[in-house]
């Protein structure tokens, strides 16, 4: 699924609708910046509370899909 999507069934029939808003790129912009904001102070904290970790490869659990 995809944002903006919905599913439905009808009669045995599955029915799959999509309907952006008007400002829709303006909203996945703002998610994307707050999303990135998390993304920085995750790792900025845990590294804050882990200063030893020789674990470099750390995944962030903060992502967009």
């Amino acid at each position: 699924m995809k944002s903006w999507e919905q599913f439905a069934y009808h009669n045995n029939v599955m029915v799959c609708m999509t309907k952006r808003s008007e400002n829709h790129s303006t909203i996945k912009s703002n998610v994307q910046i707050v999303l990135q904001t998390w993304l920085n102070n995750w790792s900025h904290d845990f590294y804050q509370r882990f200063p030893g970790d020789t674990d470099t490869d750390k995944e962030n659990p903060v992502n967009f899909q």
